[in-house]
């Protein structure tokens, strides 16, 4: 999995992306969003961009939100079109709950 370090500026709000390469809680990819209407689509993307086209390369079969310390994690469960599964993490503290 590849280390995320970019920006989505859509004119409304700035959403940056870093930390880890996603593959456990302690590399969880961190967003930074101002609110959940920002964040979450975030999430889709960095997932498109490693596996492909959501729902024809990959799919959502689950999520799960964990509380780590003072950090607020979600953890994306995919499956691959061709069966690989993979746990993606991502650190949605400065979004959670913001709406």
């Amino acid at each position: 999995m590849n280390s995320h370090h970019f920006s989505i500026d859509d004119d409304k709000s700035l959403v940056l992306i870093g930390g880890g390469n996603g593959a456990s809680v302690d590399d969880a990819v961190i967003i930074k969003a101002s609110s959940t209407l920002y964040g979450a689509p975030a999430e889709n993307d960095i997932l498109a961009q490693e596996f492909g086209r959501k729902d024809i390369d990959w799919k959502v079969t689950g999520r799960r939100q964990l509380k780590v310390n003072s950090r607020q994690i979600e953890q994306v469960e995919i499956v691959l079109s061709n069966g690989t599964r993979y746990d993606y993490y991502f650190d949605i503290t400065s979004f959670f709950g913001k709406y």
